[in-house]
């Protein structure tokens, strides 16, 4: 896998396993939990936004890198 996969990963994992402990050992009612849960569901989903925003951003810079990469061959094979 790449690094940037290994990243992504790991951090949502991480997430994962801080949420999972949070919920448990939290001490206060259900319907704070669930309000709890709700807003770190939302947090979670604005981070994985950004983090696919930032992918793309970095596969879209990594095609145009190689385009001109091989624009440069090219030219200089002429």
């Amino acid at each position: 896998m790449s690094r940037s996969t290994d990243i992504l990963i790991s951090g949502i994992a991480g997430l994962a396993v801080g949420f999972t402990a949070g919920i448990l050992l939290a001490p206060q009612s259900g319907k704070e939990t669930r309000d709890q849960i709700s807003h770190k569901v939302d947090d979670l989903v604005k981070e994985l936004d950004t983090l696919k925003d930032k992918t793309a951003e970095m596969a879209n810079n990594a095609t145009n890198s190689a385009n001109e990469a091989a624009k440069k061959e090219a030219e200089t094979k002429s």
